[in-house]
């Protein structure tokens, strides 16, 4: 979430709820694996990828921007606290 909120596209294996938030291909990258060794050759690869295709990265980087600003700015934390409270 921090990462997305500076622009940052993140590199993520895909564990617990980080799907609901990154969208694989569009706001950032998913790793399934589960293997110590492909993840990190997974991460190499993204990473690989993004130097070959800066636009890309900049699309990606504007997307996840864009989705921290809708989902986890300070106002909509509030908001949606409030609503899991009932006030």
């Amino acid at each position: 979430m921090e990462a997305m909120m500076l622009s940052v596209v993140p590199i993520s294996t895909n564990v617990g709820g980080i799907s609901e938030h990154v969208k694989n291909n569009e706001n950032g990258i998913l790793i399934d694996s589960i293997d110590e060794n492909k993840i990190v050759s997974d991460c190499v690869k993204a990473i690989e990828y993004f130097k070959l295709n800066q636009n890309e990265l900049t699309k990606m980087s504007i997307n996840a921007h864009k989705y921290a600003l809708t989902h986890f700015d300070k106002k909509y934390f509030i908001e949606s606290y409030k609503k899991i409270l009932g006030n």
